[in-house]
Order: C-alpha cells, then sequence, then structure tokens
C-alpha cells in the first residue's frame, strides 16, 4: 500500500496535529460566544433567580445565601377519608390573587397507581390558611361533597403535574394546565 503523506508514518506527528487543529477550532467557537467584557448580559425583562455568579461581574460586601427555613408548623392537613396518611405529590400554583394546591389523596398504603388514588384540590388566598371546597365532581365514599377533580383515571391521580400557561388565555381552566405523564408497565 502506497502512503500519501508523511504524517502517516509517524501516528505521534498525527495525534498532535489533529489535537491542535480541534483545539483551536474549539477556541475559535468558545471565543465566538463569550460576552465582551464590561458588557451587560442582555436578560431583557426576564427575571432571574441568582443561584451563582453567572449574572453577578462582582461582590462588594455581600454574597450569594440561601434563605434559612422556618418551621411554622403544616397548613395543611389531609385529615378527609379520601386523602389520609399517604397523600403526596402537592403542587401549588399562584395564580394571581389567588394560590391553587393539587395533591394526591391516599388513605392507605399500597402500589403506586390503584384505583383508590385521587387528586384533590384546594385553594387559599394568603398561602397560609387553605380551604377544600366541597366541587360535587365525584361520588366518593357515598357524597359529592369533596374536593376531589379526579377519580378513577389510574395511573392519572399518582403523578398528577398541573401548571399555570400564562401564554394562552383561553383556557376554561384559566390557564391552568394538566399533565400526567405515565410509564406502561
Amino acid at each position: 500500500m502506497k502512503k500519501l503523506s508523511g504524517i502517516k508514518e509517524f501516528p505521534q506527528v498525527r495525534l498532535t496535529f489533529y489535537l491542535t487543529i480541534t483545539g483551536i477550532l474549539c477556541l475559535l467557537v468558545v471565543s465566538g460566544f463569550q460576552q465582551q467584557p464590561n458588557t451587560p448580559l442582555g436578560i431583557g425583562n426576564r427575571l432571574e433567580l441568582f443561584v451563582d455568579d453567572y449574572l453577578i461581574e462582582s461582590f462588594v460586601k455581600t454574597e450569594l445565601r440561601l434563605q434559612t427555613p422556618v418551621d411554622m408548623g403544616p397548613v395543611v392537613y389531609f385529615d378527609k377519608p379520601w386523602e389520609g396518611p399517604f397523600s403526596a405529590y402537592t403542587t401549588i400554583i399562584n395564580d394571581g390573587n389567588i394560590y391553587r394546591l393539587y395533591y394526591r389523596g391516599r388513605p392507605q398504603a399500597g402500589k403506586d397507581g390503584t384505583p383508590d388514588e385521587v387528586t384533590c384540590y384546594a385553594e387559599s388566598s394568603d398561602g397560609i390558611n387553605w380551604v377544600k371546597p366541597d366541587l360535587k365532581i365525584h361520588n366518593v365514599m357515598g357524597t359529592l361533597n369533596n374536593n376531589i377533580i379526579l377519580k378513577d383515571v389510574t395511573p392519572a391521580s399518582h403523578n398528577f403535574s398541573p401548571f399555570l400557561d400564562t401564554e394562552v388565555e383561553t383556557l376554561p381552566t384559566g390557564g391552568i394546565r394538566l399533565w400526567e405523564v405515565s410509564a406502561k408497565d
């Protein structure tokens, strides 16, 4: 087999050549994406959470520190017969002047995704004092006086994930979208 160039004869030279070219290309690409010194990052009107120093040029008598939580006691009790000690997966959505709480109700332990799981709703004007309205949607344990929004839709009640969609104004739920993801065994 005829050799076309001297580089193929020296594998170490070939490797060094390719690594040098790769390094130069990487530097060119990275330098094209870096901000110029003393040029503010354009974040527009987005809110940014300061969890690192990416958006902060310098600290003067300042530090980043997470707030220390203070236990003020429970704010919601899962005390209804369809809720119980195995209620979980709470999601709180601030929807204007009301807080909406969605959670899985589960009165007893068992395998995930079973028919006794329901999705419940509560609301609050301050995020501390919660009301569980009688929605009269589902008959559970012989009564419509409950706060259940989903029942008999296994496994949707297990991992129910609502979110506020601020881009859509015409939803019948007032912008609250409901999302459920499940895996089949």
